[in-house]
């Protein structure tokens, strides 16, 4: 498929569906449908839902969008996802302010999200980083970062990650 030159890179023309090959803006209404699909299997079962787990999430999954992709919803992909060193940065602070962020213990919050983020790192097989925020001058960088992420803007942790990562992998290189 030929990419016009301002569509962004990735972007797909066409999908092969249950209907045949059609152009992405006629897919669009399938979508529509489907994600109401979904919700409306949501709002019968509340009462069944106890947890989100990854069957509920197939299921999801497929209750909206197997009617128009038979072949594959459903079931998770098995096929690597490249990304890029700022992808990963990117989702590394996005998930480590969405856990503090959400504040699910009482304390310790900061450092099980460092974990977590390590956690990521290893699974890109990535080097393990350590982000700085046990001495006064460091915390406050961290505290800062996250109260900037407060506001929607990631970059400063984004940098902290990111510099993180360098070391750690000047580290290995040496």
């Amino acid at each position: 498929m030929k990419q016009s030159a301002t569509k962004p890179k990735g972007a797909t023309s066409y999908k092969e569906t249950a209907f045949g090959i059609i152009p992405r803006s006629k897919l669009l209404t399938l979508e529509l449908d489907g994600t109401k699909r979904g919700l409306e299997y949501i709002q019968t079962h509340i009462d069944q839902i106890n947890q989100i787990t990854p069957d509920l999430i197939c299921k999801l999954h497929e209750i909206s969008f197997a009617w128009i992709f038979p072949a594959w919803t459903g079931t998770y992909r098995k096929i690597q996802v490249t990304y890029s060193g700022k992808e990963a940065v990117s989702l590394l602070a996005w998930m480590q302010h969405a856990f503090v962020f959400i504040h699910p213990f009482q304390d310790y919050n900061g450092r099980i999200a460092r974990m977590l983020t390590i956690c990521l790192l290893l699974k890109l097989n990535l080097p393990p980083v350590e982000i700085q925020a046990e001495n006064e001058t460091d915390r406050k960088k961290y505290i800062k970062a996250m109260q900037e992420a407060d506001k929607g803007n990631l970059s400063l942790l984004e940098t902290l990650i990111s510099q993180a990562l360098i070391e750690s992998l000047e580290h290995i290189s040496k």
